[in-house]
């Protein structure tokens, strides 16, 4: 697995423009460096002032898989927190400020949200992607993951985190990303003074599982981590970069496999299943005259079309249309 310190890897982005013959041996290369979902991972530090931020970074990189811990998202932020073109799976904590963890997957790769009763009682969310070239019941799958540990956890809170990694290890193979706040962990020797540290270090080297961020993603210590099941699963990861405000480092890496994506459908809203009554509830919320008061009349315009985009998305669901 190749890795390296620096900015956003822009080398993950572009294309070749103005080719109307190309031979097969470049196609088959291009397909291949096709089969790597983009992935990026951070803990944001609050997204309620960073969205934007978020949008234009999803625009330049334009990566497959976003995993985000300490959103600090509520039920007041459920108009603005869809990102075009993604499925989103999010968390909130339920008492108190901060946390919350949220999981974007393009919407052309073919997805479902995992849930159980163990899943419930920690702050985290998870999903499986498909892989292959159709769904079918056989195909193979990875299983996705967005955690939070907050630093004053208790025991029962870690032992339920445990659990759940036990868990999703039955589904196959995992890729887990998360900040688990424990910087007194020598990642390269896997060995801390600290008990609690040290229980855990126990527990994914009991389910297999490989820790394969190496560089600081806070100061000097290595507190956002990715872990796999299988260190084939990742390569080309990149550590380097803030989003916004954040004092934690960006991570980039691209995952490995064969994936499904429903390239044959684009997404459309749903207009049958829209909740329009929770639309017509946000819209009400926002005060426009003082929203648009200083902006002239082109700018108004844009604002109003932007912000009833983002409300939309919050209570439309899409669908797939054959084109």
């Amino acid at each position: 697995m190749n890795m390296r310190k620096g900015g956003v890897d822009t080398s993950l982005i572009g294309h070749i423009e103005g080719i109307t013959s190309v031979p097969n041996w470049v196609k088959n290369v291009n397909e291949a460096k096709q089969q790597k979902l983009r992935c990026l991972y951070t803990h944001a530090m609050s997204l309620g002032n960073k969205k934007e931020e978020l949008e234009l970074l999803v625009q330049e990189v334009k990566p497959d898989i976003i995993g985000i811990t300490e959103t600090w998202w509520n039920t007041r932020h459920d108009w603005s927190t869809g990102i075009e073109g993604y499925v989103l799976f999010r968390k909130d904590r339920n008492k108190g400020k901060g946390g919350g963890v949220a999981l974007y997957i393009n919407d052309e790769v073919d997805c479902k949200e995992l849930k159980s009763e163990g899943m419930e009682k920690t702050e985290s969310v998870w999903a499986k992607i498909t892989l292959g070239k159709k769904t079918i019941r056989s195909s193979p799958g990875i299983v996705l993951g967005v955690c939070y540990r907050p630093p004053g956890s208790n025991l029962d809170m870690d032992r339920d985190l445990f659990n759940v990694f036990n868990e999703v290890n039955t589904h196959g193979n995992c890729v887990i990303m998360k900040d688990f706040n424990f910087p007194d962990i020598d990642w390269r020797t896997s060995a801390s003074n600290n008990n609690r540290a040290q229980t855990f270090l126990d527990v994914i080297a009991d389910e297999f599982l490989h820790q394969v961020v190496a560089e600081p993603t806070r100061g000097d210590a290595i507190l956002d981590l990715v872990l796999v099941s299988s260190e084939d699963l990742i390569d080309e990861m990149v550590v380097g970069d803030n989003l916004g405000s954040s004092d934690h480092e960006l991570i980039q890496f691209k995952l490995n496999g064969r994936i499904n994506k429903n390239k044959s459908e684009t997404r459309v809203f749903d207009f049958k299943r829209a909740k329009f009554s929770k639309l017509r509830k946000f819209v009400r919320e926002v005060d426009w005259t003082k929203e648009i008061m200083d902006l002239k009349v082109e700018e108004a315009w844009n604002y109003f079309k932007i912000k009833l985009q983002k409300l939309s998305e919050a209570c439309i669901p899409r669908k797939g249309k054959k084109i």
